[in-house]
């Protein structure tokens, strides 16, 4: 059914998206579609439902529906298939575990599901069981339950790898669990072991680790190359392809932190390729001196497509286009190796992520010209989709679709999302979107109504859907829709992290709520639920109830949420209470202010294990030892900035808490028209580089001059209990204090200030603003600048005080502002349009003609 639908919206939706005009038709396909059900109900015959009946093969579009259907139900049997295997595995080796050996009395019932499932029944553990479980294992050596694992550790692994690691215990915990096996553990015992890999076969080597080994650490990478050469020495056959595949796909995962591993991983890459090319010149030797036949016992390993995708995947993922460009050279010269399709669109990223839109467009249309092999598929073309997105160019968007459609070539939810995402991203510029925005949210809803995933409305809906659809919801200022999704996202990611915790720590220790939610919490979908609260007006109706099938997705998704829920099915001691409104929909303003307020405060604190008003000791205790420590005003604040500013993770939430979030934090009571709940949000989570350097040397000069012993932070601790400071050392203090939860002013938040005293007709306030603005560009945040992106910040920076200027009909401050930038500035009409429309209604011609002078004006 749900295969038939499909192929239907797509098939009636294709004239829609063929249309020169984005402006979508009024009609919608779910009512068409209902009108032919009914129609074919009424018309049906007994023949219809012969199960038998014989396929006509000259109707074209009942041969694409049932090969959607093979399609569909071949995926779902493959689904079903390897969740059996994992079950029947599982349920095997549990039932080895729980086997009584030499008679003994079995009472590790709960202690086998504790290591095979990582914790087993998370219900179970929440409850009376959980309790019988802890005293089961006290009582219990787990060892004597996995001496009987032998038979299923050889499941897992070739005996002859079993017999070098003498751990079927290890093995079992290590790989039982194929979705999250760990390998570094077999690794490093296969690398203790004496003999390691030798005198084992390379078949057996081939089936059990080259094709299987995964998610290694650096160190371990480095024991298997080890390992590898050893074995190639011993053997005579040196590093073969297989080995250097595992080894390449292992480096090419990696996730370096910092300059120095990132450069050690790369000295990897080019130590494997030396090796290569120095085995590859001595066979080409002995191939001059020796016998051939002889010759031909060497190994020839080769370099392929599969190798090179590894190594520009990962000078991809580090940003470093040099590297990518040697890898690139060296392939194709030394190993005459050229890139295939998955190469070209690894490429086609890398670009996108470098913002090189130009090269990764030429990249894609030499992939359309080349063989069929290279022909753009559905992964490429989603990346193209991802370009049109950062460029917000729906039209293109719109032909790649188009262009997918009429190649026949397979279109996945990942597509639809990419579509319905540049449409979104459109919207929201005035500029992109042409005096079309509703229309062109109209149509992403309608493109990702052809998403199975959510018309089935059944399960899980997957992340990247859930992203499309705020995305959408963000724009529209659908707070209703978009409050149900954010509830669901965050509810269903911390069970699943909860369960990950259960999984892998059991009983052992006392659950880490920060950690788990730490994972939970994203800064993405909480920045379009606050761009939707900026968006939110009580008189708008929401966009997606204007179509039938839009109405329904709404209606059952919102309804399926209830804010009152406390989890208790996931197991968990601490009941999750996320800070929303027990509403469905919101229709005051209040509601807003409210719960944006709430769920920031929730989101940096961790769910709300942390207090953002409570001072940590740890923080009081560092700062004082920095005072006793520092012997000058500069060392101080060196070190306050260096080693306080820095721990402030620990203590709040930094994923969430970044210039984009914020900003859209102080969107919000600007939007509502809220003045007093604007400053107080600015000045709570922001701060002034002046004012911090003036509350340090505050604190540091009143110490000083109290004659605190250097050294002795108990006592300089006591001297505070007992009010030795003055009121303006404990006022700086509590400002360092402080400090942790807020972002350092820098061009944006000024901008959105600016854009504030605009909306709430505040001179005062823009003239803080612009002197503040002015001392932070004599900073060194703003001189290191590149000087084009200094430019581009004092640009939207003077633009926004002409139109304050102009709000306030200062007129002459106005033309001032522009005729004295005009140099460094390139004013065009956009920028001053307020304050030219206000020139023709008081018919100041001098004025208008110097405004079109400075827009029209060229350079030499």
């Amino acid at each position: 059914m749900l295969t038939r639908n499909f192929a239907k919206i797509r098939l009636k939706s294709r004239p829609i998206f063929e249309r020169s005009v984005v402006v979508p038709a009024s009609g919608n396909a779910s009512r068409r579609r209902r009108k032919t059900v009914k129609s074919v109900r009424q018309n049906i015959s007994v023949d219809d439902l012969r199960l038998d009946r014989p396929l006509e093969l000259s109707n074209p579009r009942e041969l694409e529906r049932k090969l959607r259907e093979l399609r569909n139900f071949t995926k779902n049997l493959q689904e079903q298939v390897r969740v059996a295997d994992d079950l029947s595995q599982k349920e095997a080796a549990e039932k080895a575990l729980l086997e009584p050996e030499n008679e003994k009395e079995d009472s590790g019932e709960h202690t086998a599901a504790l290591i095979l499932g990582g914790g087993g029944d998370l219900k179970a553990m929440s409850g009376g069981t959980h309790s019988q479980m802890s005293r089961h294992a006290k009582k219990t050596d787990l060892s004597t339950f996995l001496l009987s694992t032998s038979g299923q550790a050889k499941k897992l692994l070739p005996e002859a790898i079993l017999l070098r690691i003498n751990d079927d215990e290890l093995v079992l915990k290590s790989l039982i669990n194929h979705r999250n096996s760990d390998w570094n553990a077999i690794v490093s015992k296969l690398y203790d072991s004496p003999e390691q890999l030798q005198g084992i076969s390379h078949r057996v080597l081939k089936i059990g680790i080259f094709s299987r080994a995964s998610r290694l650490s650096l160190e371990n990478i480095r024991k298997l190359e080890s390992m590898f050469r050893k074995y190639g020495q011993h053997t005579g056959t040196g590093l073969t392809t297989a080995m250097y595949e595992c080894l390449f796909v292992n480096l090419s995962n990696l996730k370096p932190q910092g300059v120095a591993e990132k450069n050690e991983v790369f000295g990897l890459f080019d130590s494997l390729l030396k090796t290569f090319d120095d085995t590859k010149t001595c066979i080409m030797h002995e191939h001059d001196s020796i016998d051939e036949n002889i010759s031909n016992t060497q190994n020839k390993a080769i370099m392929n497509q599969f190798v090179m995708n590894c190594c520009i995947k990962f000078a991809s993922k580090v940003m470093d286009p040099s590297k990518l460009n040697y890898y690139l050279t060296k392939f194709n010269h030394d190993y005459k190796v050229l890139p295939n399709r998955e190469n070209y669109t690894t490429i086609i990223q890398f670009y996108t992520k470098m913002g090189l839109n130009a090269q990764a467009w030429d990249i894609f249309a030499t992939m359309k010209f080349l063989s069929a092999e290279h022909k753009p598929d559905t992964k490429t073309y989603t990346s193209m989709l991802h370009l049109c997105a950062k460029d917000k160019n729906y039209a293109k968007a719109i032909d790649l679709f188009n262009e997918m459609t009429d190649l026949k070539v397979d279109i996945s939810s990942e597509t639809l999302n990419g579509v319905a995402k540049v449409l979104a991203v459109a919207s929201g510029d005035p500029i992109s979107s042409e005096g079309k925005a509703e229309s062109l949210r109209l149509l992403g809803w309608k493109y990702l109504h052809q998403n199975e995933d959510l018309l089935q409305m059944k399960g899980r809906i997957l992340e990247d859907t859930i992203m499309t659809m705020m995305a959408l919801c963000a724009y529209d200022g659908d707070v209703g829709l978009a409050r149900a999704l954010y509830f669901k996202y965050v509810t269903a990611k911390f069970a699943d992290n909860y369960s990950k915790w259960r999984a892998r720590f059991g009983n052992t220790i006392s659950t880490d709520y920060k950690a788990i939610w730490s994972k939970s919490l994203n800064p993405q979908i909480f920045n379009y639920l606050l761009l939707a609260y900026a968006n939110f007006s009580p008189e708008k109706v929401p966009l997606l109830v204007s179509f039938d099938q839009g109405s329904i997705t709404r209606r059952n998704l919102i309804n399926s949420i209830d804010y009152q829920q406390k989890l208790d099915d996931i197991g968990c001691e601490l009941p999750i209470k996320i800070p929303m409104l027990p509403v469905a929909d919101f229709s005051q303003v209040l509601q807003v202010i409210l719960e944006s307020r709430a769920l920031w405060q929730f989101n940096l604190e961790f769910g709300g294990m942390v207090n953002l008003r409570e001072s940590p000791q740890e923080f009081s205790k560092l700062i004082w030892k920095l005072l006793d420590s520092s012997n000058s005003l500069e060392d101080f604040a060196f070190t306050i900035f260096n080693e306080v500013l820095s721990k402030g993770s620990e203590f709040v939430n930094h994923n969430v808490l970044n210039v984009k979030t914020l900003v859209s934090f102080l969107t919000i009571p600007i939007k509502m028209g809220d003045k007093t709940e604007f400053l107080l949000r600015l000045s709570e989570f922001s701060f002034e580089q002046r004012e911090l350097n003036k509350q340090i040397s505050t604190l540091f000069n009143e110490a000083k001059l109290n004659s605190l012993p250097v050294g002795t932070v108990l006592e300089s601790q006591k001297r505070i209990l007992d009010h030795d400071l003055s009121v303006q050392a404990d006022a700086s203090l509590g400002y360092l204090l402080s400090v942790k939860h807020k972002l350092l002013r820098e061009s944006v938040l000024y901008e959105i200030t600016m854009r504030a005293a605009i909306k709430f007709k505040d001179v005062d306030l823009a003239k803080e603003t612009w002197e503040s603005r002015g001392a932070f560009r004599k900073l060194n945040a703003f001189q290191n600048l590149d000087p084009q992106e200094r430019v581009t910040k004092d640009t939207v920076f003077a633009s926004l005080m002409v139109d304050l200027f102009t709000e306030q009909e200062l007129y002459n401050d106005a033309m001032s502002i522009i005729m004295s930038s005009q140099r460094y500035i390139n004013w065009t009409y956009t920028m001053i349009k307020r304050l030219h429309r206000k020139m023709i209604e008081l018919e100041d011609e001098n004025s208008i003609r110097i405004l079109m002078e400075v827009v029209n004006k060229r350079s030499a």
